[in-house]
């Protein structure tokens, strides 16, 4: 009897020891998905931004003048994308599809105000954006962006009810100090043009501010989505932001006639048809290439606001910063955007620091999601 008692302590025992070894194995699975999750979406949205920032500041060079042509064209290109494929999902799809994007869109005309919130937002910082970024030189742009980041932090803590450990806050403090290490030896030479118009760098500080809200609001979007059982799709909200966003800027044509342009607008139409199709300007084989690299990226900071939060769009967004600084300095010739800048300590050193900073506000955020 007693050594049948033995035995079976012996088997508990071996079983507790299982049940402790698979919950271990479960948690570091589930810590290792998190993870995987958080280095692929964060690794795609920096890759893309890179490849954003570049394309963008080379069709500035391009079509800058015609700013809300820009806009309008670019959103017109969204909507073509989103709808054609939201079209496909609703005939070609199945029927748990079309009752999910039926639940979408009774969920979007119950919260219409928060989508149209979206589309405005975006449509000012789309309109607002190329107007300061082509006059300012643009290693200086990306330290302006990050002077939002504070007020992200605080948004987010107004509208979400986010809190932030002073770890993380240190992180974000790195990661600032870190952009104006990386930026500041580049902007020296500059500061005495921008200090004589600060016209650009408010307009550009402000089209990042409505970046910051638009990003905000579909955080907002998918949580309530989550709270009522609605499960959002990535296609449907910015198809519909984009349709809020069209609206916004069809709105905005006479201020462009009143304040941007003083070409009259069958002439307005034809110089900007001219340059959309002009080779010199390397067009239409550009704008295409920053459209369907734009439509990628907006998609990528979707699924990663769905899925983590809209400050890890923007901490992914930071960390582009000096790698799109870098890829200015690289020995290739990007076209229409001059020379090649030259490559300095600081610029390194400040990478270094943002990579700190990222590292320093991650392992929280990842003890959080474990």
């Amino acid at each position: 009897n007693e050594t049948t008692a033995d035995v079976e302590l012996a088997s508990d025992d071996d079983e507790d020891e299982a049940l402790v070894s698979s919950a271990q194995s479960l948690r570091y699975l589930s810590y290792s998905k998190a993870v995987a999750v958080v280095l692929t979406l964060g690794g795609s949205l920096v890759a893309l931004s890179v490849l954003n920032k570049v394309i963008f500041r080379v069709v500035l060079a391009s079509v800058g003048q015609y700013v809300h042509a820009l806009s309008s064209a670019t959103n017109l290109a969204y909507l073509t994308c989103y709808w054609s494929a939201l079209t496909l999902k609703m005939f070609a799809g199945s029927a748990t599809q079309r009752d999910m994007l039926a639940d979408v869109f009774r969920f979007a005309r119950k919260h219409w105000r928060l989508f149209a919130s979206m589309g405005v937002c975006e449509s000012i910082a789309f309109t607002l954006m190329p107007l300061g970024a082509r006059v300012l030189p643009k290693a200086l742009v990306p330290i302006i962006g990050q002077s939002v980041l504070p007020l992200s932090m605080v948004l987010n803590c107004c509208v979400l009810g986010r809190q932030y450990s002073l770890q993380q806050m240190a992180g974000v403090a790195l990661i600032i100090m870190g952009i104006a290490i990386a930026t500041d030896a580049m902007s020296t030479g500059s500061h005495s043009g921008i200090a004589a118009d600060a016209t650009p760098l408010l307009l550009t500080m402000a089209s990042y501010l409505f970046l910051v809200l638009s990003l905000i609001f579909k955080d907002v979007a998918f949580r309530l989505g989550a709270a009522q059982d609605v499960q959002l799709s990535v296609l449907a909200v910015e198809g519909l932001t984009g349709l809020f966003q069209g609206g916004a800027l069809l709105l905005l044509w006479p201020v462009n006639f009143a304040l941007l342009t003083d070409l009259a607008p069958r002439a307005y139409a034809s110089a900007a048809l001219r340059a959309f199709t002009s080779e010199a300007g390397l067009m239409p084989g550009l704008i295409v290439a920053y459209w369907a690299g734009n439509i990628l990226y907006r998609l990528a900071t979707l699924h990663a606001v769905k899925h983590l939060s809209s400050l890890s769009v923007l901490l992914a967004n930071v960390l582009s910063v000096p790698l799109s600084s870098l890829a200015f300095c690289l020995p290739i010739q990007l076209p229409l955007v001059g020379a090649p800048q030259q490559i300095s300590a600081m610029l390194l050193a400040g990478t270094l620091v943002v990579v700190l900073g990222l590292a320093t506000f991650s392992v929280r955020c990842g003890s959080s999601m474990n």
